[in-house]
């Protein structure tokens, strides 16, 4: 059974997207955005909240509960995307296999992170900051 947060959440996710300059694409339980070249996929998991989904390997569960001082979390992820504060990275060995993926996205409230502890030798880890939705500065790429 879906919950009501869907219909919330998706309309808060289409205002931080035209807020940004980008648009918002609304399905009965998921969600595109796009803007400025980039895209964030949403889906719908019910009482659980939402599933973010951006760049190569962004794959971030958050929570939709209403929230006092601010947006729910799931919505506060996705502008911090949006904002250019989340970075993704791939472990790759010298074969150019991928052993691991990660993700770091800094919001008002925190940050969440997923597989960025330092990789194992012989590894290397390529990252990258997601550009922020209409900026003039391009996007930048590391290599740790």
């Amino acid at each position: 059974m879906r919950v009501a947060h869907w219909p919330t959440t998706a309309n808060l996710l289409r205002a931080a997207a035209e807020q940004r300059g980008g648009h918002a694409f609304i399905y009965e339980h998921s969600a595109v955005l796009s803007g400025h070249g980039q895209s964030i996929k949403i889906s719908d998991l019910d009482a659980d909240g939402i599933l973010i989904e951006a760049g190569w390997t962004l794959r971030a569960a958050a929570d939709c509960d209403p929230q006092s001082d601010g947006p729910p979390y799931g919505v506060e992820l996705v502008e911090a995307i949006m904002d250019g504060a989340a970075q993704e990275s791939a472990d790759i060995t010298d074969t150019g296999q991928w052993v691991g993926i990660g993700y770091l996205i800094q919001s008002r409230s925190g940050s969440q992170t997923q597989g960025m502890e330092d990789p194992p030798e012989g590894v290397r880890r390529v990252s990258r900051t997601l550009p922020a939705w209409g900026a003039d500065r391009p996007e930048s790429d590391h290599t740790r």
